[in-house]
Formats: structure tokens, sequence, C-alpha cells
């Protein structure tokens, strides 16, 4: 037994050696997968970072450009009488003053990052920072509201950089006698509708212009007499299913002349006409009345959908509470003039 002893010693003190020699395959596949998850969580970091690096860096050069717009058009409203009519002959302008080596209508590009720098000017003729198409119609001292707003690709959820400005003509400069057709434009929900293209023609020539956010365009014609405001969206329809309305007004001199237009989208409507059972449809039925309170004078508007009984309408004017319909566009047909009751108003999308 006391030979033994040695050898059990020996045994002992290689067992614990070979524990203490290194590390299991299983250890370093934990340590691995550690300093995995490490290495991603530092790498986001450094992608985050850079990416709000580069953000940062596409707003301040849009701001510059922003102010860079506003200030060339400040400076071509001051530089002679005929400035401000200048600026206000595009009331509507897209890259229009180019870097060096660019092309005017072309974006801006700085860092290899492309901006479209968009300008928009809105007289305000009662000279109090008003809507023309909310306020008095008397001309005080009319002031131009330019917006300048400068967009870049990829900018994800960041908003357009803006900058605004009034500019104020000299004295003088502008007529006292100036006319202004001012036009506004509602949407189906009673706010006023943006970017919705305006044309007014008259005794003094065509002019253009864009609504503004609140729904208002404004033009200063040349001189007072007859004019006509018209809308010609695509898509686009007023009351009455008119894709291209229009209105007539008399600017006189030293007023604002106003006119307002409900035009939205217009709303489609797919329809089928049906008996019951062992019934056919009237011959030569071909039309159907729709019914909405909206639709002055008579609340009701007839549509011609041919003979098949079934058609699709597409320049309907999306009310938000719907239309009724009956088959038919006389007096008779309406299922209230026998004492009865309409169908449930059905509401058509946009």
């Amino acid at each position: 037994m006391e030979r033994l002893r040695p050898r059990s010693h020996a045994i002992r003190q290689q067992s614990v050696l070979s524990d203490d020699a290194g590390v299991s395959l299983v250890e370093l596949m934990m340590a691995i997968m550690i300093f995995a998850i490490a290495m991603a969580g530092i790498t986001a970091g450094f992608v985050s970072v850079g990416q709000k690096t580069r953000l940062n860096k596409d707003r301040v050069a849009a701001a510059n450009l922003a102010s860079r717009e506003l200030e060339i058009a400040r400076n071509v409203f001051n530089a002679s009488s005929t400035g401000p009519a200048t600026i206000a002959a595009d009331l509507d302008v897209t890259n229009g003053y180019p870097l060096p080596g660019g092309t005017a209508g072309s974006p801006l590009v700085v860092d290899s990052v492309p901006y479209t720098v968009f300008r928009r000017a809105q007289w305000l003729p009662a000279g109090t920072g008003q809507s023309p198409c909310d306020g008095g119609s008397g001309v005080t001292y009319p002031t131009l509201a330019v917006n300048v707003k400068v967009t870049w690709p990829y900018m994800g959820q960041v908003k357009p950089i803006e900058s605004n400005t009034l500019l104020t003509p000299p004295k003088g400069v502008l007529a006292s006698s100036t006319s202004f057709v001012a036009v506004k434009v509602l949407g189906s929900n009673g706010l006023g509708k943006e970017d919705v293209p305006v044309t007014i023609a008259g005794t003094g020539g065509t002019y253009t212009a864009t609504t503004a956010e609140d729904g208002c365009a404004t033009v200063a014609v040349a001189s007072s007499g007859t004019y006509t405001a018209s809308l010609n969206s695509s898509g686009w329809v007023d009351f009455y299913g008119a894709a291209n309305p229009s209105k007539t007004v008399t600017a006189s001199s030293s007023s604002i002349s106003r006119l307002t237009f409900n035009y939205d989208r217009a709303a489609r409507l797919q329809l089928s006409l049906t008996t019951a059972a062992g019934y056919a449809l009237p011959t030569g039925l071909r039309s159907i009345t729709l019914g909405n309170t909206g639709l002055q004078p008579s609340g009701t508007q007839i549509k011609d959908i041919g003979t098949g009984g079934s058609a699709t309408i597409t320049t309907l004017w999306p009310f938000s509470d719907g239309y009724t319909i009956w088959a038919g566009s006389c007096g008779q047909s309406d299922p209230a003039a026998a004492g009865g009751s309409r169908a449930s108003a059905v509401v058509v999308p946009s």
C-alpha cells in the first residue's frame, strides 16, 4: 500500500493541473458570443452617430440655402423700382437661383447632396399680415410674404427647412390704385387647400398663382376690370362635379376682390341597379338621382348611367355624409315624394 501512495498523489496533481490548463469549447463559444453582441452594439452606435452627423450637416446646408434664397429675393426686390414686380411675377419658383456652375431649375448640389429650393410669394394687400382672402377689402399698404422651403433626398422623418420674410415696397413703387384678386380654395372639410394652381385672366392680362397653406392665392392685376378665375387640377371637382370650374369678379382700383371655390379630389361611386326576384328594370331607365343638402339649390343631382344598369361615376364631390341614391330622374321617382323614405346615405371614397 505504501508503494501506491506516490502514484495516487501524482494522479491527483495531474488532474488538478489539467483542470487549470485552459478553457473548454463551450466557454470559448460563450466568450465569442458576448464579444459579438458587444461589438454589434458598438457598431450600431457608430452608425447612428454617423447618420446623425450627416443629417445635421445636411440641415445646416439646407438652412444656408434657404437664407441665400431669401437674401437674393430681397436684393432683387429692393434693387430697383421694378424689383417688387419682378419677384411677384413668378409667385412660385423652384431652384431659381443656381449655385456657381449650376443651371436654373436644377437641384442645388452641396457636398454631393442635391437640394430643391422652392420659393413662394403672396401679396398681403391689407398691410397687416392678414390673409387677403379673409381680411378687409381695402388696400392700405401691400407687403409681399415670401416663404422658402428646402428639401433633399433621404430626409426620413426630418421636416423641410423653411424660412419666411415680409418685403415692403418703397413708397411710390407700387401704385396706390393697384387692384388685387384673391382666390380662396376650400376642400371638402371646409379648410383651405394648399398647392392648387389658379389662373386669373381678364382686362389686365393672364396671371397664375398657387394657393398657400391657408388655401389663398393672390395676384396684383395691371388694371381694374373684369377677371375670370379658373381651376384645373387633374382628378379634382367642385360641388357639381365640374373639373374646371370658373368664376368672374370685377377688380376695382385700390381694393381686394375675392372669390371662393369648393374644390377637392373627386369621389368615385360604383353602382348596379337591381330589382326584386321576378321583376325587370324599366325599359329606358338610364339615370339616377343623388341627394345631399349640400347640392344647392335643389339638394339633388342627376347622373346618366346609360342603359346597362351599372356604371362607375368618377366626378362626385366627396361629401363627408355621403349621398342618398334612387333610380330615375323625375320628381315622382323620389321615394320621399310618395310618402316613403329614402335609403341610407352612401359615403363614397375619394
